[in-house]
């Protein structure tokens, strides 16, 4: 796993309302940029935050980004929920 490639395009997605937009608009064109397998590509794509967190993705940008992508702040429920779900 690309944990390095997934936490850049996190970063770059956590850090700027424009990014969030060029993602939201054409997910697999934005993740193109980033050297990311077909199984890393899903994960990021489903926001499967418990499997991300359990490859060794930085949880502070898994917040950071499932905030900026599901609402903001109000999103923060569901994501602890995700993160304490059972696989």
């Amino acid at each position: 796993m690309s944990v390095n490639a997934i936490e850049m395009a996190f970063w770059k997605i956590g850090s700027s309302p424009v990014e969030v937009q060029q993602y939201l608009a054409d997910k697999d064109d934005y993740l193109s940029t980033f050297n990311l397998s077909t199984q890393e590509r899903q994960l990021v794509q489903n926001l499967d935050v418990r499997a991300l967190a359990e490859k060794g993705v930085n949880t502070v940008l898994l917040v950071n980004t499932y905030s900026a992508l599901c609402g903001g702040p109000a999103s923060l429920g569901e994501y602890l929920q995700k993160m304490a779900a059972a696989n």
